[in-house]
């Protein structure tokens, strides 16, 4: 049964890797717990952090991601930051020697957004373009070949809205919400329904073109057998539950049925049929940083937008009738401010920052 953890009420965002998780608060400062054996903690040492415990003094934490053994974050300022395993090159800091504290990659200071996959990392910039670096035996890191790197490598040209890296697979959704592919394959995760044989760059996934969000699983072969080669994802604006992939343990609500090759969206999986009660709205806002275009989307579709500074002051306000808004907020200074949504029955807040 769900234990709260702790007395405080004030977190904002978590992110569970395969042993060990992060977690920032409200005022910006961030935190971890779990296995540390690499560092992934980020306290300095390599040993298990039983309880949640602050990573440093700053407060100009933004993003995070946990991975197989290693930990990704972005700052206010945009500056991309690694530390944990890195025996694959899977922090992109040049080497493939792990790092016990947070340690900045490269000077960009252009990022949006990071996600941590099983010894390798996807990286996307405030123009969407992303970038990867790590492990590449399957074909993971989307450049082409199986060839490892470890500094931040450009997928191709195209600009993408999101980023989800698995344990040795990806996706990413375009800016129209398709949905791409790469990586291993072996179960049908990818859900590219032709075959289930590994992508080396980014492959549109046959089916509905409408997606929301997707998330791939954190996968590794124990003894007990394989775990975490399935999908799951939200498409169109029923959002429907879809998976695919491995499902020798029920892990995608599905009876009698071994593994998918394609996503399946069938009355019954997952619980699509009561998807409406139990899924969460979510608030999704790219990119950040931003120069002052800021795109907005919601699964509520509808509901006012405020923009909220870091002193509490409104300084923008807009009606929202549609899935996707898009805000002007070119006057404003540089900074962190909230974008908040609300209608009748749910308020939804994001951060993000403007940097010129």
């Amino acid at each position: 049964m769900p234990v709260q953890i702790g007395d405080d009420t004030d977190w904002e965002k978590i992110a569970a890797g395969q042993g060990h998780n992060l977690a920032i608060k409200t005022d910006g400062t961030l935190w971890s717990w779990g296995l540390n054996f690499n560092g992934q903690c980020g306290d300095g040492t390599t040993t298990d952090v039983v309880e949640p415990t602050q990573i440093g003094e700053d407060t100009d934490w933004v993003s995070i991601s946990a991975g197989g053994g290693h930990s990704l974050a972005i700052k206010a300022d945009g500056s991309l930051w690694a530390w944990g395993a890195n025996g694959s090159g899977q922090l992109g800091i040049g080497n493939v020697m792990d790092v016990p504290l947070p340690a900045q990659v490269g000077e960009d200071t252009d990022w949006s957004e990071v996600s941590a996959g099983f010894e390798f990392s996807l990286f996307r910039k405030s123009n969407g373009l992303i970038y990867s670096s790590g492990f590449n035996a399957n074909g993971q890191l989307g450049l082409g070949d199986n060839l490892s790197v470890n500094v931040p490598t450009l997928i191709g040209d195209e600009s993408w809205a999101s980023i989800e890296a698995g344990s040795s697979y990806a996706f990413a959704l375009s800016p129209e919400d398709e949905l791409f592919g790469w990586g291993f394959n072996a179960f049908g995760q990818l859900g590219i329904g032709s075959s289930n044989s590994n992508v080396l760059t980014p492959t549109a996934i046959v089916s509905e073109t409408v997606w929301n969000l997707v998330s791939a699983a954190e996968g590794l072969i124990a003894s007990g057998g394989l775990f975490g080669y399935h999908s799951v994802g939200l498409k169109g604006q029923n959002l429907e539950i879809c998976g695919t992939g491995l499902n020798d343990q029920g892990q995608l609500g599905l009876e009698g049925v071994g593994s998918l090759s394609e996503f399946s969206c069938e009355a019954g999986i997952l619980l699509s049929a009561s998807v409406p009660a139990i899924i969460q709205p979510k608030l999704k806002l790219y990119p950040s940083p931003s120069s002052g275009n800021v795109t907005i989307e919601s699964t509520i579709g509808h509901g006012v937008i405020f923009v909220i500074d870091m002193t509490g002051r409104k300084v923008f306000q807009k009606q929202m009738n549609n899935a996707r808004a898009n805000l002007d907020l070119h006057f404003l200074p540089s900074g962190l401010y909230n974008i908040v949504l609300t209608d009748d029955e749910v308020r939804l807040s994001e951060q993000i920052v403007i940097a010129r």
